[in-house]
């Protein structure tokens, strides 16, 4: 398949960064619950949430990369993996978003927040190329 590589790189590093990133967003998660709220400061439910929506972006990530893994190959699975790379970049497009809009809140810089989130789109975007090259392989 012409897709496999553009697939199966970018799985696996998906695949680790994804378990890290769960391991410490969830860790993160019970710091920012306890500490963040607790002492009233004005923006912590903000980040108490983008801590917890960065966690459900990175089960999905770990999760989209197991499935690239395993259907690297497969042009049937083409159009699955294709949809998965979708949302993939739009989790991608909404952790940009919110890192943006924090930045911007808090007076910090925004164009670090601008660069992350531009990095974070490469993957996603190798990612669903890779799908569409299957997916177009399979129809032939």
């Amino acid at each position: 398949m012409p897709g496999k590589n553009f697939i199966k790189i970018p799985s696996i590093f998906m695949a680790v960064s994804g378990v890290i990133s769960i391991v410490l967003y969830l860790v993160i998660d019970l710091i920012l619950a306890c500490g963040t709220i607790d002492t009233g400061e004005p923006l912590g439910w903000m980040v108490v949430a983008i801590a917890v929506i960065y966690t459900v972006f990175a089960v999905l990530e770990f999760h989209a990369a197991a499935i690239g893994i395993k259907y690297c190959d497969c042009a049937e699975k083409a159009a699955f993996l294709k949809k998965k790379g979708f949302l993939l970049i739009l989790a991608s497009l909404i952790a940009g978003a919110s890192n943006t809009i924090f930045a911007i809140l808090q007076g910090d810089p925004v164009i670090p927040a601008l660069t992350s989130a531009v990095l974070g789109l490469f993957f996603p975007l190798l990612y669903t190329y890779g799908a569409s090259l299957n997916e177009k392989a399979g129809q032939y």
